[in-house]
């Protein structure tokens, strides 16, 4: 049968030799299954159906006219450009959704050194009226990041609001042993005391080490004010090493632990605590064994009651109490606070009002980790702080 000759086309049809290789493709000249004529739905086009002749698919897309001939080894090369329209609509549904992204994080409040924030309501509070307030709480916990000035400052800024609105105030510092007490005692009412001597007695390098400097100010201020007694806060640093070797039951039948009051002590084991304590420990402390594991877990147990035991021992004696520890003492409110509301609840005073203050070592680049801190309820208040001279901390939250 002789071939019909195809039907006269229009350069507009793009079957032109021009057009055919302006793709870089050849089209083959012999009659084809005509699939259809692809026009791009996003532009509301109508979708024709071409006659049986000499021809190719065209589809219009958002890259342009794409002209492909109909053979079968081109079908799959169709079905790939007729779906680069949705490919796009997925791009622009990216960047939108990257834009409204960035657009939220315009809306949330840019964070500054400074700030103390609400836990509560992740706001600001007026610095001056909340410092009043801390006055009327029986227990002020501060959790700081170790060796860092800032923090110190501001625990000598809340020992002299309270002291504006309270005659006296106990400073409890878990940078001083038990066995250091005598020594704070001393420095606190003999002038003649030295400072080296001080050190010495309340054996500074081996319970706690560091720059003494570090903490010198808030220490001052204490000896300064007539008003502030000065508390140690740990147990005996050789008593949780102890702990930390033999494990808490072999360790608490050692005759020291009776002399220091602790053999006896309520050592409650809960789970959210483990579970917060353990979590940190492989995160920060990789590679221990499980029974390595479960030792420095008890010290830490056991470090945490204690300190419990000492807020306990000085509740409603001589006026609020400022706790100063380590950030990691105060977290959530399971490692201390929580076990002195256990032990004032077991002699029927529950209602004691504490107030627990994280210090943030604040970096203004990372304003995601307070957004992290506010939303895990870190603590009651954030106070942002700057950094110290060794830079953002690690941590092992």
């Amino acid at each position: 049968m002789k071939e019909r000759s195809p039907a006269p086309r229009s350069r507009s049809d793009g079957d032109s030799t021009s057009s055919r290789r302006s793709y870089g493709l050849r089209w083959p000249r012999k009659n084809c299954s005509i699939l259809s004529e692809a026009r791009n739905v996003m532009a509301g086009e109508p979708i024709s159906h071409a006659p049986r002749r000499q021809a190719c698919c065209s589809l219009d897309c958002m890259l342009g006219r794409v002209m492909l001939p109909c053979a079968p080894r081109r079908v799959e090369l169709c079905r790939c450009a007729l779906l680069l329209p949705a490919a796009f609509a997925v791009l622009i549904g990216s960047a939108i959704a990257l834009d409204s992204r960035s657009q939220r994080e315009k809306l949330l409040p840019r964070f500054e050194v400074g700030q103390v924030l609400a836990v509560s309501t992740g706001q600001p509070v007026a610095l001056e009226q909340w410092l009043a307030g801390l006055a009327s709480a029986d227990v002020i916990y501060l959790g700081e990041e170790h060796h860092n000035p800032a923090h110190v400052r501001a625990a000598i800024t809340v020992l002299e609001a309270i002291l504006v609105r309270k005659n006296r105030a106990v400073l409890l510092m878990e940078m001083f042993g038990w066995d250091g007490q005598a020594a704070l005692h001393r420095y606190r009412e003999d002038p003649c005391y030295s400072r080296d001597a001080f050190l010495a007695d309340v054996g500074w390098d081996k319970n706690w080490g560091g720059a003494f400097e570090d903490y010198e100010p808030l220490v001052a201020f204490a000896r300064q004010k007539s008003q502030v007694i000065t508390i140690a806060l740990n147990p005996p640093r050789f008593l949780v090493r102890k702990v930390a070797k033999e494990g808490l039951v072999t360790a608490l039948a050692d005759p020291e632990m009776d002399r220091w009051g602790v053999r006896d002590q309520p050592f409650v084991d809960d789970q959210s605590y483990r579970d917060l304590i353990i979590g940190q420990l492989r995160r920060c402390h990789g590679g221990l064994d499980e029974e390595g594991y479960r030792r420095m877990y008890e010290a830490s147990l056991f470090r945490d009651e204690g300190m419990a035991k000492t807020v306990d021992d000085w509740l409603h004696q001589i006026g609020p109490l400022v706790s100063y520890t380590g950030g990691g003492h105060i977290q959530y409110g399971l490692p201390v606070p929580n076990r002195v509301l256990r032990r004032r609840a077991t002699i029927g005073d529950p209602g004691v009002k504490q107030v627990t203050v994280y210090l943030h070592s604040f970096d203004p680049a990372r304003q995601g980790e307070v957004q992290e801190l506010l939303k895990e309820g870190i603590a009651d208040y954030l106070w942002l702080t700057s950094l110290s001279a060794h830079g953002a901390p690690r941590r092992c939250r």
